[in-house]
């Protein structure tokens, strides 16, 4: 079954997406597969996917659920998030210029998360340094 409810809490930037695709046109997204809620929204994935929204709509309701899946398990794995938002920059049409700011801020991050307290503590056993 590919219906579910996305509860607000658990699911803001999927829920986030859904507001800005059917704004507007939440008459319409009722009879696709996009219920909201007074708490999030039932949706029915396999009948967003099958509806009468375009191509580029129908992809965003890929990563939709794509996003959903994230938020419920938390985030994304640390050596798949640099080629995610990569591939995603690259489809929104970012300009090169918003590009490199978010390359600057993702290796700024990297070097932040190398610095950490907890890393320096524990160093691992690979490392080469004692603590």
């Amino acid at each position: 079954m590919s219906r579910l409810h996305l509860h607000r809490d658990d699911h803001p930037r999927t829920l986030a997406i859904f507001a800005a695709l059917f704004a507007g046109r939440t008459p319409a997204a009722r009879g696709i597969g996009f219920e909201p809620t007074e708490n999030g929204a039932w949706v029915d994935w396999d009948r967003l996917t099958s509806s009468w929204l375009s191509s580029t709509e129908t992809a965003v309701v890929h990563l939709a659920r794509g996003i959903a899946a994230l938020e419920w398990h938390g985030s994304v794995p640390d050596s798949l998030r640099r080629p995610v938002m990569d591939a995603l920059d690259a489809v929104t049409c970012r300009s090169p210029r918003e590009r490199l700011r978010s390359h600057a801020i993702a290796v700024a991050d990297a070097q932040e998360r190398r610095r950490s307290p907890r890393r320096e503590a524990d160093p691992g056993p690979d490392s080469g340094r004692t603590p």
